[in-house]
């Protein structure tokens, strides 16, 4: 009698089916991944923008236009923007400054940058309002 070697049609479904159940795991972890690492790097740019509007006071003496066009705090408004697809509000005044923007994994949480020396996430029901100039 002849044995055939090899492996059954049933015995490579199986591990076909195990294989895939495996890969869509691994697709949707991914997935998260992906958004937590726009986040760092949104936080990192919001972190960043710090340094920039120091910069600016330093030269003019007050915040009011450190987001305008052509800036490094607008460059870096445009990064967060690009990152997380959704611009960060950033309010000023001559001597305050905010900016926050809602972070794309964490479900309801925002991430806030002030002039005081905070920065870190909140809830994003408890962001700052046009005209509040720090996260606290």
């Amino acid at each position: 009698m002849i044995k055939n070697k090899g492996f059954t049609l049933i015995e490579l479904l199986v591990v076909i089916a195990i294989i895939g159940i495996l890969a869509s795991i691994i697709l949707v972890n991914l997935g998260s991944t992906r958004k937590q690492a726009r986040d760092v790097s949104a936080i990192s740019s919001m972190s960043s923008i710090r340094a920039a509007a120091e910069v600016f006071f330093s030269i003019n003496n007050t915040y009011v236009g450190a987001d305008v066009a052509a800036g490094d705090v607008d460059r870096l408004l445009e990064a967060v923007n690009t990152q997380l697809g959704a611009k960060p509000v950033f309010n000023e005044d001559q001597y305050n400054w905010e900016v926050h923007a809602v972070l794309s994994s964490s479900g309801g949480m925002s991430y806030c940058v002030d002039s005081t020396g905070f920065a870190g996430k909140m809830l994003t029901t408890a962001v700052p309002v046009s005209g509040d100039l720090t996260c606290l």
